[in-house]
């Protein structure tokens, strides 16, 4: 039901804002306001490394894989997590964009368009 709600949503945003420009007043943050207050917590290492295993369990069915394996996918997890924490950190620029460090900003953001 929430999926229906939210499709439904956005075809009404969709709709909006293909009748008004891009200039409507309505549609501007006129004030400069911003929630700063946001505070986006991610997992930490640890619980992202299990999360995967999970995953991987449950896509595997099957036993641990050997050493090897495991110190493949860990340092491929490691990759992963690096790449899950500059993604989320983004939350923080946008959330207030006069604190942005554009130098670094523009680094992170290249560092995700490259994966994505």
């Amino acid at each position: 039901k929430k999926q229906c709600g939210g499709e439904w949503a956005g075809r009404i945003l969709l709709s909006v804002a293909s009748v008004f420009p891009l200039s409507e007043r309505s549609g501007m943050n006129v004030l400069g306001s911003f929630h700063i207050d946001n505070v986006t917590t991610y997992e930490t290492l640890d619980e992202f490394q299990a999360h995967e295993a999970q995953e991987m369990a449950k896509q595997n069915n099957k036993a641990t894989p050997g050493q090897h394996q495991s110190s493949m996918k860990m340092a491929k997890t490691e990759k992963e997590y690096a790449f899950y924490q500059t993604f989320w950190g983004m939350q923080k620029d946008f959330s207030d964009p006069n604190q942005i460090n554009f130098p670094d900003f523009i680094e992170r953001m290249q560092t995700i368009l490259a994966v994505l």
